[in-house]
């Protein structure tokens, strides 16, 4: 398990449960806080292991920023604050995403805390 991924696991895990959370409090009947709670979880149980799930993170999470911002609905949302709860629910949700985006791309580029045996010393240098 990868030490130096954790802490970018975390982070993504956080941004997909505001996301949930920004999903929830807009009132939506769909599977959308579902998905991101059992991505999460997976994330949380299996991220610092495998780079492929904070990877899926990131993509799913940037689907939808993309959806968000393209969808008249939403962006109408996300321009009215005279509407406290759509338009905080909205943040949330986008930042949630947003953050889910950047420590995804962190936890799954982070190197591995094994050594190779290519970055190992050879006998020849340390007799």
């Amino acid at each position: 398990m990868s030490l130096r991924r954790r802490p970018a696991v975390v982070v993504t895990v956080a941004g997909l449960a505001a996301a949930a959370l920004g999903d929830v409090g807009q009132g939506y009947d769909g599977p959308g806080p579902i998905i991101f709670g059992v991505l999460g979880v997976a994330v949380a149980v299996a991220g610092p292991r495998w780079r492929v799930l904070p990877g899926l993170a990131v993509i799913v999470s940037a689907i939808f920023i993309i959806g968000a911002l393209v969808n008249p609905e939403s962006t109408a949302r996300l321009t009215n604050p005279s509407d406290v709860l759509g338009f905080g629910s909205g943040v949330l949700q986008l930042l949630g995403f947003v953050v889910a985006v950047v420590a995804g791309c962190a936890a799954v580029a982070a190197p591995d805390a094994r050594r190779r045996p290519a970055d190992l010393p050879s006998e020849a240098e340390h007799p």
